[in-house]
């Protein structure tokens, strides 16, 4: 089987029984503000407590691939699905405390906050912005941004044909974000509008694209990893070829590695001293 498992961070040894759910994980779990845990399984929600008792659960109606939960301070919870839907569910108003894992789950279309109808399925976990506009990526080879409490679209970047399965990562003046596609393309999107360096945003535009990889190969051009920017607004991204590639906040090329190795769903992580 396969679930949740809570690990002592000094010692590693595991910490009592683990959490079991049916049709696996793909995604990541996300610990919320109050303490609850927060995930999602192939095709259900929970939150549990930190000894992980169920608080809440619903079933989905389609299958959660990789988009993990994203939670707003408000305790508004959005995911993405392969049904094409991103679903935004008030998490703190349902609790039920003495529900089990044998008690018959609702289904989370019908305890919605509001769903938005994308043209493909929905890999990529959403972003938040600091103006509470969702900002998700979708197989349509679209970039979204809707509405964090009604759902109403804001703007929509085509790409395509290509795909999005990566999450997108907000630059540090929140002006743009960066998206990288499944054919190896990087892009930089506004997500503001006003003038930068001497750059015009809008929401939704793009200010610059790149091809990342230097391979002939299609399979290993593609880019599934989620980008990272550093405090500086450098932005780094791995394609399955093994290549891992830095660019400036304007697209110029910093540097280049080749691992050797296939980067696919594990994305980067910047240490604190930047590294």
């Amino acid at each position: 089987s396969t679930g949740i498992t809570r690990l002592n961070i000094f010692t590693g040894a595991v910490v009592g029984d683990s959490f079991a759910v049916d049709g696996g994980l793909s995604s990541s779990p996300m610990l919320a503000s109050n303490g609850s845990l927060i995930f999602a399984s192939r095709d259900a929600l929970y939150r549990v407590t930190t000894d992980l008792n169920v608080l809440w659960t619903c079933r989905m109606e389609d299958t959660i691939f990789a988009s993990s939960p994203l939670l707003s301070s408000d305790g508004i919870m959005i995911i993405g699905s392969d049904s094409e839907m991103l679903t935004a569910i008030q998490m703190f108003d349902k609790v039920a405390e003495s529900m089990d894992r044998s008690t018959a789950v609702d289904n989370c279309a019908d305890m919605a906050l509001w769903e938005f109808e994308a043209g493909g399925p929905i890999r990529s976990t959403p972003l938040l912005d600091d103006k509470n506009h969702v900002i998700f990526g979708s197989r349509d080879g679209h970039i979204r941004a809707v509405d964090l409490h009604t759902g109403s679209e804001l703007w929509d970047y085509d790409a395509g044909d290509t795909d999005f399965d990566s999450s997108p990562a907000l630059t540090p003046y929140g002006m743009s974000v960066f998206v990288a596609s499944t054919d190896g393309i990087l892009a930089n999107l506004g997500v503001d509008t006003g003038v930068m360096d001497g750059a015009n945003y809008a929401p939704g535009r793009l200010m610059w694209n790149v091809t990342v990889g230097s391979s002939s190969a299609a399979s290993d051009l593609k880019i599934t990893s989620s980008p990272a920017v550093d405090a500086s607004g450098n932005v780094y991204v791995a394609t399955q070829g093994g290549e891992v590639v830095s660019y400036t906040s304007q697209g110029a090329e910093r540097w280049r590695a080749d691992t050797g190795d296939s980067f696919e769903r594990s994305s980067m992580a910047i240490g604190g001293e930047g590294g």
